[in-house]
């Protein structure tokens, strides 16, 4: 249903789009660049993870908008459900064997958010989908909801809903780049 959604939304800005520039209707263009740069401004890059090299993102991270669409709990189940009927947590302790190896690979926003636990956690690493926890894991509620059982990991996590989400962004900005040339 969201896809039908989002389909008609591109179809709607893209006619939009052509009213506006074959009638030269100035102001539709401009409501449209004012559009087109509000929903830039939901494309955040994330923050820098301690003693990682990767970003790590947040819910704060991304618009009111997309972060409802994550948020209810009806939607999320059947997300989480998708994502867990993957393989890509279990493909990660096959890939990489070592620390070094697994920290310095290039893992998708969903695979940091989903797989492993917020660096901030300070989760000791034993594979890339095994964790120590450490003494103290209070320093937020993705520390705790985190779970070495390989069917639950962080899919319950914030981290993971905003993985998904800068995962979905990064799509649409390419979407967006296509749409405007």
């Amino acid at each position: 249903m969201a896809l039908i959604i989002l389909g008609i939304s591109i179809s709607v800005v893209a006619l939009l789009g052509f009213v506006g520039g074959c009638w030269r209707i100035t102001w539709l263009l401009l409501y449209l660049v004012a559009i087109l740069f509000d929903h830039q401004q939901g494309f955040r890059a994330g923050h820098p993870a301690r003693g990682r090299t990767y970003l790590e993102n947040e819910l704060d991270d991304f618009s009111g908008w997309l972060r409802r669409m994550v948020a209810s709990p009806n939607k999320w189940d059947r997300i989480r459900a998708c994502l867990k009927s993957t393989d890509m947590c279990s493909e990660l302790n096959h890939r990489y064997r070592i620390a070094r190896d697994f920290f310095n690979a290039r893992l998708n926003s969903i695979q940091y958010g989903c797989c492993m636990p917020p660096a901030e956690c300070g989760y000791k690493y034993i594979n890339p989908t095994y964790w120590l926890t450490p003494n103290n894991t209070a320093a937020r509620m993705d520390c705790l909801q985190w779970s070495n059982d390989q069917k639950q990991l962080c899919f319950h996590c914030d981290s993971c809903k905003a993985g998904l989400l800068a995962n979905l962004t990064k799509e649409w900005r390419i979407l967006d780049v296509v749409l405007t040339s």
